[in-house]
This record gives C-alpha cells, structure tokens and sequence, in this order.
C-alpha cells in the first residue's frame, strides 16, 4: 500500500470517491467542479492523495486551499469500510500538504457524529471548536416586513466602514468565539467572498441615523436555487434591541428578488440567541457538522 499524491488519470475516479455519500445526480457534477480547481504539477494533483494497493485506489484524502488563507482537509474515504491507519495518514498528508502553503488556519468539517473522523484530525493537531447546525428559509411568498434600517452595497468609499464594522460585530460573539481574532479582517473578508458566487449587491451596511450599525452578506448559488446568509453582525451598542429580524428580512428579501427559493446558513449550536431568531423567522435545521481547526503557527 502506498500513498501518494494522485496523478491526472486517477483524479475523477479519485474525486468520485471522496464524494461518495453525495446523491448519485450531484456526485459528478461536484467532482467535476473539484477537478477543475485542483492545483496541478505536471500530471500531479497538487492535495489530493490516494492509498495505491496494486494499482487500484484503496482510499482518497483531499486538502482544498481557500480564500483568505485558509484551507480544508475532506475526511479520507473508502471503497468500503473506513480503514483507520489509512484515514489518519491521509488525513496527516493532506494537512502537511496545505501547511506548506503558507496557509494560516486549516479546518475540517464532518458529519455529526463521527468520532472515527474525529480521532483522525485529533491526532493530528486539529481540535473541536464548534458544532454547526446548517438551517433553511424556504419562501413561501407571504409577504415580508420591510425594514426600517438603511441597507447600502458597500462601495469603494465605504470598504473601510464595512472593515470597521466586522471587527466591531466579531467583540463577544457568540459564534464560533474561540477563532475570533485568528485571522486578519482582509483575510475574513477573502474568504466571504469565495463562497457560491460572489454578488456585491448582497454585500450590505446597515445604518441607523446615519451611523453604521452592522453589516449584512450574501452568496448566490444559482445551481441549487438558494442563496447563501454568510454573515450578519451588529456592533456591540446596536445589539439587543430587536434589530437583528430586520436583517433576516433584509436576506429574504434579497434571495426573493433573485428569484431563489431557498436562503440557507450555519449558525455555532451553542448560539442560543441566533437560534430563537431563525426559528422565529422559519428557518428549518436540515444538517449539523463538526468544526476542527488547526492554527499553523508557523504561516507568516
């Protein structure tokens, strides 16, 4: 058994595999898209790895860079039962790999629960910083309460109030609280704007009086038919005041005028104040993932 990264030949098959508990009708279509944002060196994929036993693909490991300078390590998988040895070792080559991109913050999503995954990253320096519920608005086409907030597209002029207002909405939050800090508000920023298709209509400072409150992000994903709530935040003296509903409707109204019929977002399950908000905004919880992260400490 050898494992090496995957040479272009075995990239599909690989991608197919890794992708595996997908619906049989997405599988292609996302390893496809996986394909074509694989780094390549010569005929080498640049992360995606294989366990070769005699030439067939024993197992397949993937550490995907993002924005901002982060990247993603995809739990290993198999042709059939998770084979522990290997999934570690996949998971510590997929990592390294992505390290020596000079990438600040490695993370990792997995099911809930799946403790097999779990031990893999564990020993391998990536710790358990959250657990995410994933909820979705489906539109009924009632009708939505305007807000009485101003809601502007962030301009050039304004790029540094939205800067200002992130950093100011990250002070005692309660999401994902222990990764505040840990990568710089251009890199945030970097990263919000790789997800789904980017649309800086739906990238929004809101205002009160004149002052900037809070801000409000959104993603479009066309081929799912929804749009994405990335972020939403208040500055600290705005909060608690019953403003965060006119953001959601803010979204609403936004993912309607694209005509999409769903507006999804993740949320920190110990957000108790965030999840009182969307059920009493009609989201639905359709999912939940682990969150591990690894702080490569030596990235400059």
């Amino acid at each position: 058994m050898e494992i090496r990264a995957a040479r272009r030949a075995e990239a599909p098959a690989a991608l197919e595999l890794l992708l595996a508990e997908c619906a049989p009708a997405d599988r292609t279509p996302l390893a496809a898209g996986l394909l074509s944002q694989l780094p390549w060196s010569e005929e080498i994929a640049g992360g995606l790895f294989i366990a070769d036993h005699d030439g067939a693909i024993a197992g397949v490991g993937l550490g995907q860079v993002h924005g901002g300078r982060t990247g993603s390590v995809w739990r290993p998988r198999f042709p059939g039962e998770d084979v522990d040895a290997l999934g570690g070792e996949l998971v510590r080559r997929s990592a390294a790999w992505l390290a020596a991109q000079d990438l600040g913050v490695l993370q990792s999503l997995v099911a809930t629960p799946d403790g097999v995954a779990a031990t893999w990253l564990q020993q391998c320096g990536f710790a358990h910083v959250a657990r995410l519920g994933y909820l979705v608005w489906s539109d009924d086409h009632q009708a939505l309460p305007v807000p009485s907030l101003r809601f502007t597209p962030v301009s050039p002029e304004t790029s540094a109030i939205l800067a200002e207002v992130i950093e100011q909405s990250y002070l005692e939050t309660l999401d994902c609280p222990t990764l505040n800090g840990v990568r710089t508000t251009p890199e945030v920023l970097e990263g919000y704007r790789e997800i789904g298709e980017h649309w800086p209509d739906a990238w929004l400072i809101a205002w009160r009086d004149d002052r900037p409150i809070g801000c409000l992000i959104l993603a479009d994903h066309p081929a799912a038919n929804q749009c994405e709530l990335v972020y939403m935040g208040l500055i600290p003296e705005a909060r608690g005041q019953g403003l965060s509903g006119q953001f959601v409707a803010q979204a609403k109204h936004l993912a309607r005028e694209r005509s999409r019929a769903r507006l999804v977002l993740a949320v920190d399950l110990q957000n108790a104040p965030a999840l009182r908000l969307y059920a009493n905004q009609g989201f639905d919880a359709w999912d939940e993932r682990d969150v591990f992260v690894r702080i490569n400490a030596a990235a400059r």
